[in-house]
């Protein structure tokens, strides 16, 4: 749009004053301005306009800027130097020449002459305004705020080329014109706290606020703060500049949004070395209602914001009563937090029904503004209105027309939701699981309930024995819910029978009455609050048998004394081991089940609680886990208090102590575990011999008859095998096989082994080659027994039909079988 004449006029009578006002100024400027140290012992630098410009290329390694032109390099020594020969010395700037100007990309780092170490040199960094802030009479930051038209604005900007440039202030209107000149004002206009803000020189020299602008080098009118608006003795004489600041006021502006640019004032104008802010001026009457979020999850707190208003002014904010849930105006939807002085309803027709719910707002002496907060866990999931009357209104004045707001907002209101992703498919009964899931912002809470007919039926996942408040589960803030390590069947125990149940998880507050949490809910009170579920397939816990117990050929060795228990358990948190011996004496021991339903212990002892070894025989060894109903048996034992893993253990070693023997024993622990009524216990039964070492070798062939069986001649330079049995364990111990008798003993070599499987068969090669035939006698030994054979080695090609021949030390054994009973995998009855 074109302007007036007489704006015209205006415009030229201002250019011409600004003129001579800058004329009359030039020999006052350059008296003023200062001149600053860059890289030398003296200053030869002027941030401002006009003077030196002149960078001290040292071991000082001053700092310039990615954009920065207009300077020269000297040495200390005033020699110039040429950009050209300071290069990168280390970094990504490596071997990169600097140039003048300096490239706005040009690689950050130290460049030196010749790109030597140490050298003299200069370090390029990037110009950066590190802050920038507009303050109002009473210290509050204004940026992106409204603030009215008589208000006084301090600019504060930080910049870390401070001895590069100076910065340059530029305001514009909405309609992008420059009105810098118009809405400069001097510090006379700031207020105290607005002045107590100033540092640096300007906190000594105040008065160095006002500017009336300098023509730049090649430049218009700037409106320039910084290090050389000052003399080095104003300078010396005060702290240290790290701010610039301007005083605007805002009268001449006009209504809309003014934007407010600080950047340096010659060549560190782009970029990061440039920044923008905005207000938005109005005049006192344009009261506004601003909401923070327009759009909120329903649950989620609301911030509402009274602006352009007077201090100390009152307002009210409305809600009618088609916004509730209920359908019933409640005042408690605007929480008594910030500058609400009141709340309540209104039932302007005496109906019994309010027609909305309202806060009144003051605004704040501080602030400028008038700040609530609305709860919307209380409105329904569609766009509310929300309104704020005129300052002093009413509320019989609000009720006759209470859609006549000064301004007015809708929040959208969405309805939350919530989810649960862990546990899911199969759930073992006794087993601890992480149960988690997500929710909307503004659920703080949620309850686990799992369903039982047309009732869901709370969970107690603390594990208290009892249902209460306690039992809620906190959603973080970014919106994850968990609680870890829970037994489900014991937080409900319709969660410990086999079947496929449905686990739900609902928000609290939905469901909450008078800040409890019911027992149960109905599928309409489940469904109709935020909800959601997830099915579960639940198994009972079982004792798998895997390689239970570690018996090589049925058999445990004395020498040995420990054996290895090994297995799984899904949905037992531990297991109890007990040894029967033939006396009647009983070893016993714990062992945890890990998160993964894996049980494992190595070298269990086989010792009675006195420490005394089980004797020698026959072996009856348990393994027990208690079912889902977490008991013993029936749930009472003898001359225990508890029916635990624990009190059948100290049931068991009481027991012990009768006299019994081997067959009373088991009997009585049958009869108390898995024979008992009801039980549901979980039992593996092994039977082994408990007896002296024992290795033997019951073959020797050759190699490449390994299938043969007994003692045969070996021929000269034929491999020979050698293979036998043993009770030992695998890894503890190492079978030796070697030659103690014959014509040449020491020439056939040691052969031993250290591995073999639960059968105790093991094997070892030996080579004949160069052996002096004959008889010789080979004995295998384990460190504990031995076991001797003798063997012919024939020249070759004299051993004949391989028949056999020689002593066949396969003898038959005796061994018991492996039983489990119980509800284990393959159980059989063990009476």
């Amino acid at each position: 749009m074109g302007a007036s004449p007489s704006e015209r006029l205006r415009y030229v009578l201002v250019v011409l004053v600004a003129a001579a006002v800058v004329s009359a100024s030039v020999g006052m400027v350059a008296a003023f301005h200062g001149i600053v140290v860059r890289g030398g012992d003296e200053p030869t630098f002027n941030p401002g306009v006009g003077g030196p410009s002149t960078v001290v290329v040292s071991n000082a390694t001053p700092v310039v800027y990615r954009g920065e032109s207009n300077i020269v390099f000297e040495l200390p020594s005033e020699e110039s130097v040429a950009p050209g020969r300071l290069i990168g010395a280390s970094g990504p700037a490596e071997g990169q020449p600097l140039q003048l100007p300096i490239p706005e990309d040009q690689t950050v780092g130290l460049y030196t002459l010749g790109g030597r170490r140490p050298s003299p040199g200069v370090i390029v960094q990037t110009p950066r305004i590190t802050d920038l802030t507009i303050v109002n009479e009473r210290g509050f930051d204004v940026r992106d705020a409204t603030v009215t038209e008589d208000t006084t604005l301090l600019v504060e900007a930080s910049w870390n080329f401070r001895r590069a440039e100076d910065l340059s202030l530029v305001v514009r209107n909405d309609r992008g014109t420059d009105i810098t000149g118009q809405v400069l004002t001097s510090v006379d206009d700031l207020s105290s706290t607005q002045r107590a803000m100033l540092s640096g020189p300007y906190a000594t020299f105040p008065e160095r606020v006002g500017n009336v602008g300098e023509r730049g080098t090649g430049t218009g009118i700037q409106y320039i703060q910084g290090l050389g608006q000052f003399t080095r003795a104003e300078l010396a004489n005060s702290s240290r500049l790290d701010a610039a600041y301007w005083a605007l006021d805002l009268g001449e502006a006009g209504p809309g949004n003014v934007t407010v640019t600080v950047e340096g004032w010659d060549s560190l104008d782009a970029g990061p070395a440039s920044r923008t802010a905005t207000v938005e001026v109005t005049t006192e009457s344009e009261t506004t209602l601003g909401l923070d979020p327009e759009e909120a999850t329903r649950g989620q707190r609301v911030q509402f914001l009274v602006r352009g208003s007077t201090i100390g002014a009152v307002h009210t904010v409305v809600v009618e009563r088609d916004a509730f849930r209920d359908d019933d105006a409640d005042e408690r939807v605007f929480d008594p937090v910030g500058n609400v002085i009141d709340r309540g309803t209104v039932d302007a027709d005496d109906d019994g029904t309010a027609e909305f719910a309202y806060a009144t707002v003051q605004i704040d002496d501080n602030t400028g503004f008038g700040e609530g907060r609305i709860d919307t866990s209380r409105l329904e999931d569609t766009g509310v209105d929300v309104r704020v009357f005129e300052a002093g209104q009413n509320l019989s004045s609000i009720a006759r027309d209470v859609g006549d707001p000064v301004d007015e907002r809708t929040l959208d209101v969405v309805e939350p939701t919530i989810a649960i992703d862990r546990p899911a498919g199969v759930y073992v009964a006794g087993d601890g699981v992480d149960v988690d899931g997500t929710a909307s912002r503004g659920i703080d809470e949620v309850a686990l309930y799992v369903r039982n007919g047309d009732d869901w039926e709370l969970l107690d996942v603390n594990e208290d024995g009892s249902l209460t408040r306690a039992d809620t589960v906190s959603v973080a803030g970014d919106g994850d819910w968990e609680v870890e390590d829970v037994t489900l069947s014991a937080a409900n125990r319709r969660l410990s029978f086999e079947g496929q149940y449905d686990l739900g998880v609902v928000e609290a507050a939905d469901v909450a009455e008078n800040g409890r949490l019911p027992a149960t809910l109905t599928n309409g009170q489940f469904s109709g609050a935020t909800s959601a579920q997830t099915t579960l397939l639940v198994k009972p816990p079982r004792l798998e048998l895997g390689q239970t117990v570690t018996l090589i050929n049925d058999q445990l060795a004395v020498e040995d004394g420990t054996v290895d228990v090994r297995g799984t358990a899904p949905g037992l948190d531990r297991v109890l081991v007990v040894m029967v011996d033939e006396q009647g004496a009983v070893s016993t021991e714990q062992i945890p089940v890990d998160e993964d339903d894996v049980f494992e212990r190595d070298d269990v002892d086989l010792s009675t609680p006195e420490g005394r070894e089980l004797a020698r025989g026959p072996i009856e060894g348990f393994l027990l886990g208690v079912g889902r109903d977490n008991v013993v048996g029936d749930g009472q034992l003898p001359n225990q208090d508890r029916a635990t893993l624990g009190a059948f253990e100290d049931f068991v070693k009481a027991l012990s102590a009768t006299g019994q023997t081997q067959s009373q024993l088991t009997a009585r622990i049958l009869a108390e575990t898995t024979n008992d009524t009801a039980s549901d216990d979980l039992l593996i039964r092994e039977s082994f011999e408990y007896t002296s070492a024992s290795t033997r070798i019951t073959a020797v062939v050759p190699q490449q008859f390994a299938d043969a069986d007994g003692v045969t001649r070996i021929e000269v330079g034929e491999t020979m095998l050698v293979r036998g049995e043993t009770n030992r364990q695998p890894e503890q111990n190492t079978i030796t096989v070697a030659a103690i008798a014959g014509p040449a003993t020491g020439a056939l070599p040691v052969a031993s082994t250290e591995e073999w499987g639960v059968n105790g068969s093991w094997s070892v090669t030996i080579d004949t080659s160069g052996l002096e035939p004959g008889v010789y006698t080979l004995e295998a030994d384990d460190g504990a027994s031995t076991d001797q054979v003798d063997v012919r080695v024939v020249p070759a090609g004299e051993r004949g039909p391989l028949d056999g021949g020689g002593n066949d030390s396969n003898a038959s054994r005796s061994t018991r079988p492996r039983r489990s009973c119980g509800q284990a995998a393959g159980a059989v009855d063990c009476r």
